[in-house]
Formats: C-alpha cells, sequence, structure tokens
C-alpha cells in the first residue's frame, strides 16, 4: 500500500493488530518490539481513567501512536485524530502527555 492507501475508521485498531513488521515500522518509524516496550515504560504515567463523560477513554496504545505517526510523518492533528478515532481536544492531550511522559522516562 502507497500513499494512497484506504484508512477506514478502523484504520489504528485493526492495524495494531493485523500489521506485519515491515507494515507497522513504516507507518510509525519504530518496531513492533520498540512500541510494545515504549508502551510498557510509560502506559502507567498516559492510562486515562472513565468518566461518566467519557466512559471509553482513549487507550495508551492509541495515545502513543498518535503521538509517534505525528512525529513521524509531520501530519496535522486533525489527520492523526481521523486515523485513530479521536477528537481533537482528546487529540491534544493525548499527544502532550504522551510526549511528556516519554521525555521524563527516556531523556
Amino acid at each position: 500500500m502507497g500513499c494512497d492507501e484506504h484508512r477506514s475508521s478502523t484504520w489504528w485498531s485493526e492495524g495494531y493488530r493485523t500489521w506485519d513488521d515491515v507494515a507497522f515500522k513504516k507507518r510509525l518509524r519504530v518496531s513492533r518490539a520498540i512500541f510494545d516496550f515504549i508502551l510498557n515504560e510509560i502506559s502507567a504515567q498516559i492510562v486515562k481513567q472513565p468518566t461518566r463523560m467519557k466512559p471509553h477513554p482513549t487507550s495508551p496504545a492509541t495515545q502513543l501512536a498518535i503521538c509517534l505517526y505525528r512525529l513521524a510523518h509531520g501530519v496535522t492533528y486533525l489527520t492523526v485524530g481521523d486515523l485513530c478515532l479521536v477528537l481533537r481536544l482528546q487529540l491534544l492531550f493525548a499527544y502532550s502527555w504522551t510526549l511528556q511522559s516519554f521525555g521524563e522516562y527516556f531523556v
């Protein structure tokens, strides 16, 4: 799949489960093993608790994918939000919290 790759509403959720290592690295610029390592290290800092207004918060894996995809491709928040089915405001929080946690752990 090239730059004209079809992106459905399940682009991230299905891709996370089904992309092979080459496809995963092409999209996020890290291998699945590195992604899982980073996620394991920072997930406690970025996990969101369900609330009455948001009973299904954005998962740590999705937050990390948002951050890595945006860093890797330089796309807008709107584009990443569309790919991962996350609203703009939630996306801003996910990106900033994940990037901050990532920086605190690895810098």
